[in-house]
């Protein structure tokens, strides 16, 4: 069974996070980091669980803000545990309205490994539009070759 890691792994230029080996003490400095984050209104992260259970779905989060432009990215992953029964788009629905609407945001951005499907199919279906194809952009860690990406965008 594959763990959400190990998916995420397959695109360490855009998510080069996944590639380390989780422990308590980087997950200590990670909600610390995260926190000062909150505080400093640079990045807000989110948890996403189900309402019945309070079962991990993923985690949002709306980063590179510029709070003059009203204009930000976002980010996602989920838990393959829960894939295809549509949580995230759900999520990623509410979490970008939310954005949209209550923070008065009027642009949106989501940048995807161009070969990461569903990444790229939950952006479409939660009203992303394809902006652009950056060819060859981000260096994969693993192994120094140029991955392009996607950049998605959504206006209000």
């Amino acid at each position: 069974m594959h763990t959400s890691l190990d998916v995420l792994r397959k695109f360490p230029a855009s998510l080069p996070w996944a590639l380390e080996k989780p422990d308590l003490l980087a997950t200590q400095a990670f909600c610390k980091w995260a926190l000062l984050e909150l505080i400093n209104k640079t990045k807000f992260i989110y948890s996403i669980r189900l309402n019945e259970n309070n079962h991990f779905l993923g985690v949002m989060d709306v980063h590179d803000i510029s709070w003059e432009k009203k204009s930000a990215n976002v980010g996602f992953w989920g838990n393959v545990e829960y894939q295809g029964n549509g949580y995230l788009t759900e999520a990623l629905t509410l979490f970008t309205r939310c954005m949209l609407d209550h923070y008065q945001f009027k642009n949106l951005f989501a940048y995807v490994d161009e070969e990461n499907t569903k990444a790229r199919k939950l952006c479409e279906r939660t009203g992303f539009d394809l902006l652009e194809i950056q060819e060859n952009v981000k260096r994969n860690p693993v192994d120094g070759s140029l991955r392009n990406i996607c950049k998605y965008g959504i206006e209000h």
